[in-house]
């Protein structure tokens, strides 16, 4: 069985979108900036970037962005940039096991965040 070559660029780009995204939040902190919410935008940014990266990988047919990593980048708190990029780029709104997943999570955040504001007696 042959073996499947795996993209020479995807961890470059993950890692690039990633150091961006800690960048913005260092920047929104400098800024005085709470340094959570420059984080999370800056995440949200890397995570909508990746999604338009691997549209564009799609239809150029290069290598893709494995699911893993589009998935982590969601986890990290990039939900809502992969909700707008799956809109905006019109990429990964069909597939059924992706969108199980994405969904999940986003409801595993929803409860995390649920959990730390619910007022407590």
């Amino acid at each position: 069985m042959a073996r499947r070559r795996r993209s020479p660029s995807w961890e470059f780009t993950a890692g690039g979108v990633l150091t961006a995204a800690l960048v913005a939040a260092a920047l929104g902190f400098w800024a005085g900036i709470s340094w959570f919410i420059a984080a999370l935008a800056g995440i949200n940014a890397a995570t909508f970037v990746l999604y338009g990266y691997d549209k564009h990988c799609a239809i150029a047919k290069k290598f893709r962005v494995p699911e893993a990593i589009l998935h982590f980048f969601a986890l990290a708190g990039g939900s809502p940039g992969a909700l707008i990029g799956q809109q905006v780029f019109r990429h990964k709104r069909r597939k059924g096991s992706f969108l199980v997943i994405y969904w999940l999570i986003v409801v595993a955040q929803a409860a995390v965040v649920a959990y730390i504001l619910w007022p407590r007696g």
